[in-house]
């Protein structure tokens, strides 16, 4: 998080609600004296849904405003506002339309702001959060011949002639929480019955860095656990990988972004 006007240029890394807050005062400009904060973060392709929950409070009532750039009109868009006084005030925004709010990168910036022409005040900010939803892929989607640029192929499932086929191994496709993460992402996904499979982690090009189980998984839910390390137990570098589950006709996989 951006501290403006106490530092232009510097950082400060906030818990969740853990009331450790980043205290902006408030700076002048003519007439007016303004507070103004800023976050990013960087996800990992275009979501169908975007959550911003911001948490602070003022030393006196003001109005808060909040921004999202709009990366397609290269500006700072208001989309949320809330009268804030010195108790602390939870603020929650939410768009099904957030295309324009992302980058192509997958950069999202935040900012939060006031200002008055009446006296000098100071900002006490607390936590600010992303909440990222993706529309699952269909299986259609996950053709070869309609994804070419796909690293992966789908395992067949039944023979040609086979009209009759074996009911899904898979309840529930892979998840990851939290993602992005940094130290540990936990990974996981719901078998109708057991299979021999094998859970793995690749890089963007295909390639594969780590091997998290292969042999039996069991039915029902089944929960692994990821460092972000590689075969050597070696830290990776923040970016996008894939965790890819395969095996009797299975498959299914999540992208996992580090955030070192």
């Amino acid at each position: 998080m951006l501290m403006g006007t106490i530092a232009s240029g510097s950082y400060q890394n906030l818990a969740a609600n853990d009331g450790s807050y980043m205290k902006v005062n408030a700076g002048k400009s003519g007439s007016s004296y303004y507070t103004d904060w800023y976050a990013s973060t960087t996800i990992a392709g275009q979501p169908t849904k975007l959550t911003i929950t911001y948490d602070g409070k003022y030393s006196t009532s003001r109005t808060q405003k909040l921004y999202l750039y709009n990366f397609s009109a290269s500006s700072w868009t208001q989309v949320d506002q809330a009268t804030v006084s010195t108790t602390d005030l939870t603020r929650t925004y939410t768009t099904t339309s957030p295309s324009n709010f992302v980058s192509g990168t997958g950069e999202i910036r935040v900012r939060v702001a006031a200002n008055t022409r009446s006296s000098s005040y100071s900002c006490s900010a607390d936590y600010l959060a992303y909440t990222i939803e993706y529309v699952a892929p269909t299986m259609a989607s996950l053709s070869p011949n309609k994804d070419k640029d796909r690293p992966f192929e789908v395992s067949a499932s039944q023979k040609p002639g086979n009209l009759t086929a074996p009911r899904p191994p898979l309840v529930r496709g892979m998840e990851a929480w939290p993602n992005p993460f940094n130290p540990v992402v936990r990974i996981s996904f719901e078998l109708e019955r057991p299979i021999d499979g094998e859970v793995s982690v690749y890089d963007v090009s295909g390639h594969k860095i780590a091997v998290l189980v292969k042999g039996r998984l069991e039915q029902g839910s089944n929960v692994l656990v990821w460092s972000g390390t590689d075969a050597d137990g070696k830290n990776l570098g923040s970016g996008v990988y894939v965790a890819r589950l395969e095996g009797e006709g299975v498959f299914s996989s999540v992208k996992l972004v580090i955030m070192r």
